[in-house]
């Protein structure tokens, strides 16, 4: 990835803070977050060490810490981070957020090994994603646990019922970018993610199809 997208990527999600923290705030929307930790969690040990790969603005990382688990959570946007930790504050719950750049150098193995990792709405805006798929298997123990959450339409999780006129503008930029370069986000299907597992040494356990994601749990494998 270019210096120059990478920037105007980070620049992206830092104006798109607030909207993508309403969308994920809604009630469905955490309706389901607390399906898709719940379904993690119930694979790890009780307050087992836990790492969100681009957490946004930290919904997932903290239904995960409020069940007990220990979160690392790491991030490349400096507004999404904000909002994480005001969020996390204002639940009065302790997540370990850090700023990272998933597609330049990043080492979160400062805080592992994990027991298991969590990684939503990131791989399909990764140009190396089965570098990071690497990169978690060899922090993950021996018997960790991989969840992948991806969306069955780009755009879908971003149609926030209460977005601003800012933010809504944002998303029909994107729709718009997507439709002029759709393969410079990949629009996965389970079977992908589940390939792009498989390649870097972790099987399938679980499969599951939400309103509008899908999420693939990975089982860490000896090779």
């Amino acid at each position: 990835m270019t210096a120059l997208r990478q920037r105007l990527q980070r620049r992206f999600w830092d104006a798109h803070a607030r909207g993508w923290d309403q969308m994920r705030s809604e009630p469905g929307v955490r309706a389901q977050i607390d399906a898709v930790t719940r379904s993690l969690g119930t694979h790890l040990p009780p307050g087992g060490a836990v790492l969100d790969l681009g957490c946004g603005a930290g919904q997932h990382a903290i239904a995960l810490a409020a069940a007990g688990f220990e979160v690392t959570a790491v991030d490349y946007s400096a507004a999404m981070l904000q909002r994480a930790r005001a969020n996390a504050v204002a639940q009065g719950i302790e997540v370990d957020f850090r700023l990272a750049d998933l597609a330049g150098d990043w080492s979160p193995t400062t805080a592992g090994p994990f027991d298991g990792a969590i990684c939503v709405s990131v791989l399909q805006v990764l140009q190396d994603p089965s570098r990071v798929l690497e990169q978690l298997r060899t922090i993950l123990g021996a018997d960790g646990y991989l969840l992948v959450e991806s969306v069955r339409e780009l755009g879908a999780l971003s149609r926030g019922r209460h977005l601003g006129p800012r933010d809504r503008a944002v998303n029909a930029l994107k729709s718009v970018a997507v439709k002029l370069r759709p393969a410079a986000v990949p629009a996965y299907e389970p079977g992908d993610i589940a390939r792009m597992l498989e390649a870097s040494a972790f099987s399938v356990a679980e499969v599951s199809t939400y309103e509008s994601t899908f999420t693939v749990l990975g089982h860490k494998q000896s090779r």
